[in-house]
C-alpha cells in the first residue's frame, strides 16, 4: 500500500466500485476495455448500496451492463481466478446472472438459483456447482475462486462447496461478450457493489469479507520503502486479498 492509500496490484483484471454507472473510463482493472456499456436500463441507487455512494440496480429482464472491445483480454482460460461482489437480492423467485459470459464458444454464467437462493455455477449447459444459500434483502459477498484445480464458491467469506474445474474461463466473441447484473428468465430486482475479476486466487480458504471499498490500482514497481500493510505472510491485504 502507498501512503496515499492506494495499492500496487497486477491480479485485477476488472474493477467497479460502482459509486457511477460502470464504464470504459471508470474501470479501476489493469485491463483497457474500450466498450462498457450501462445504457441498457441498468440503474444507479444512491439508496441502497454496501459501501461509497452507489450502486448498480437491475429492475427489468433486458437491463444489464454489457461488455464488448478488447473483451479477451480479460481472458482466464485454465489459470487461477476470483469473481466477487456484493450483492443486494429481493425475489426469491427470481433469477439474477451476476456474471455472465456470451461468448462465441461455451457460454457459462454465475448466478442465484430461483426458489432455493443456491449459489449456482453453469457452464457450457451443465450444473458445474448449486450450493449453499443467498438470502435476500441483506448485502451478502459472494465470490467463485479457482485454486490449484477446484473452484470453491463463497458466501459472506465462508465456502459453500468446492468442484474439479479445468474449464476455460474466457470471453471471445459475442456482443456482449460479459455481461454484468443480468437475468435469466423470472423477473429479478437486485443490486451489486464492488464488483471485481482477477486472475488470480484473491482467497484460499474462508475469509473475512472486506469492511471497506476495494483499494484503486497503481500499476508498476513498488518503490523501495513502500509500506505495506500485509497479512498471512505477505500474501494477503485487508480489504483486499492477494497482492
Amino acid at each position: 500500500m502507498s501512503n496515499d492509500g492506494k495499492f500496487y496490484d497486477r491480479w485485477t483484471r476488472l474493477m467497479f466500485h460502482c459509486d457511477a454507472l460502470p464504464s470504459a473510463s471508470n474501470n479501476q482493472g489493469n485491463q483497457d476495455l474500450t466498450n462498457v456499456n450501462s445504457g441498457v436500463n441498468i440503474l444507479l441507487d444512491n439508496a441502497n448500496y454496501k459501501f461509497g455512494g452507489g450502486a448498480i440496480k437491475n429492475n427489468a429482464v433486458t437491463t444489464y451492463v454489457g461488455i464488448t472491445g478488447n473483451v479477451t483480454s480479460l481472458n482466464l482460460g485454465a489459470g487461477e481466478f476470483t469473481f466477487e461482489s456484493w450483492v443486494y437480492c429481493t425475489t426469491a423467485n427470481s433469477f439474477p446472472a451476476f456474471f455472465y459470459s456470451q461468448q462465441a464458444g461455451p457460454t457459462w454464467y454465475i448466478a442465484r438459483y430461483p426458489t432455493s437462493g443456491e449459489f449456482y455455477v453453469q457452464f457450457n449447459g451443465a450444473d458445474k456447482i448449486k450450493l449453499g444459500f443467498i438470502p435476500l434483502n441483506q448485502w451478502v459477498h459472494i465470490a467463485w475462486v479457482r485454486w490449484n484445480g477446484k473452484s470453491t464458491a463463497y458466501i459472506n467469506g465462508v465456502a459453500a462447496g468446492s468442484v474439479a474445474d479445468a474449464s476455460l474461463y474466457n470471453f471471445n466473441g459475442g456482443s456482449p461478450s460479459l455481461v454484468i447484473a443480468a437475468q435469466l428468465g423470472a423477473s429479478s430486482i437486485f443490486n451489486m457493489d464492488e464488483i471485481r475479476i482477477s486472475n488470480t486466487a484473491r482467497w484460499i480458504g474462508n475469509f473475512i469479507p472486506p469492511s471497506a471499498p476495494y483499494g484503486d490500482l497503481i500499476f508498476g514497481t513498488i518503490p523501495q520503502g513502500t509500506p505495506l500493510r500485509c497479512q498471512n505472510h505477505a500474501r494477503y491485504l485487508p480489504n483486499y486479498g492477494k497482492l
